[in-house]
């Protein structure tokens, strides 16, 4: 989560002209939208990751998104207690509602500080970042966020060029879709979205020297686990020792 990907499903969208709101958590939910549902389509999913992909068609081609670890930590402690809330719902897990509960009035500065100084989920979404970055395949295409930061237009088309070579009607919207999702970005500038966006570096801004540094080490260490382990997903990384390691 918090990697970009909704920017990227809608532009994506909206370039190859589709349905929205495809959304699967399974691969079984894949398999109904690929059988029973439109002809053609964006599936958006948080949940599908190396292990799953042996599950895949070999025609239904992967893209997965990937952004600096902290700041995609940092964004997703922000969502859950601005944005979801806003949204009519909860922040969404037990341990930020016991944080939310035991620091009462609270900034956002101080509930980032509170939640990388106590809080489990630090070491959970490290878990599902790794596992999500870890598995190679000539099926899966990976981006990076800062990537797409630094230059869309360039991201989108090679992105579409891979997949649709032959479509000179969809190349031929890439420019202006993004023009138009750049352009949505600037109207929403006064949003809490906007205007508490992490970017691309921004945990600078939030985390200590020393806090910055045992999130690395956590991150690196979850990482080689999950790499000697490969049949493991994010769940099943932390349940030993992490600082165990070799």
């Amino acid at each position: 989560m918090r990697t970009g990907s909704t920017w990227l499903v809608e532009m994506l969208r909206g370039i190859i002209e589709v349905p929205d709101n495809l959304v699967a958590n399974s691969i079984e939910q894949i398999e109904d939208l690929v059988g029973n549902g439109p002809a053609a389509g964006i599936i958006k999913s948080h949940q599908i990751v190396d292990l799953d992909w042996a599950g895949l068609s070999d025609s239904l081609p992967i893209v997965r998104l990937t952004r600096n670890y902290k700041d995609s930590l940092i964004s997703r402690v922000l969502y859950a207690i601005h944005i979801r809330p806003n949204e009519g719902r909860g922040v969404g897990d037990d341990e930020l509602e016991d944080l939310v509960d035991t620091l009462g009035d609270f900034t956002d500065a101080e509930f980032v500080n509170a939640f990388f100084e106590q809080c489990p989920l630090v070491e959970k979404w490290l878990a599902e970042i790794v596992v999500h970055e870890r598995g190679e395949s000539p099926q899966c295409v990976t981006l990076s966020y800062e990537a797409m930061m630094y230059n869309p237009y360039d991201q989108i088309r090679t992105l579409i060029h891979r997949f649709w070579p032959e479509s000179k009607d969809i190349i031929r919207r890439v420019d202006e879709t993004v023009r138009n999702s750049i352009r949505l970005g600037y109207s929403q500038r006064d949003t809490f979205l906007r205007r508490k966006a992490v970017g691309v570096g921004g945990w600078e801004t939030w985390l200590t020297c020393k806090q910055s540094e045992r999130i690395d080490s956590l991150y690196f260490e979850l990482r080689e686990r999950a790499f000697q382990k490969s049949n493991l997903r994010a769940e099943e990384l932390i349940g030993g020792n992490v600082s165990s390691v070799a």
